[in-house]
């Protein structure tokens, strides 16, 4: 199973056991055909795991597109006005509009910069 489904079944699990919902409320809350968990999990279908549905997964579970496609556990996302700076929000503002291929480039460059920090951090 790759990381987009495993990522998909752990927070609906996560979901499930927080919320108390089934698999059915979860697929009729994001308008998935019956049983999409299960065939997932089974390896039966990928249909509903495309980038379209991304942004759609992504905000259902509170989590951000680049997380979800099995990036670095940056989850959850921060929400626009959480004391954040104006570059933030920006960011976040736009992240809904990247393509797979741009949020793997910032998933990328953001792994490099904090690999540089904590290079930086502990020469000091």
């Amino acid at each position: 199973m790759d990381a987009l489904l495993e990522r998909i079944l752990r927070l609906a699990d996560e979901k499930k056991k927080e919320e108390g919902l089934s698999d059915a409320k979860i697929e009729k809350a994001l308008g998935l055909p019956i049983h999409a968990f299960n065939k997932w999990s089974t390896g039966q279908s990928h249909s509903y795991v495309k980038p379209k549905y991304l942004n759609m997964l992504a905000d259902y579970f509170g989590v951000s597109v680049p997380y979800l496609i099995g990036g670095a556990d940056i989850s959850p996302i921060p929400q626009v006005g959480d004391g954040l700076s104006d570059v933030h929000k920006r960011l976040m503002n736009d992240i809904p509009n990247w393509t797979q291929e741009e949020a793997a480039f910032v998933e990328s460059t953001l792994m490099l910069l904090r690999a540089k920090r904590q290079s930086q951090d502990s020469q000091s």
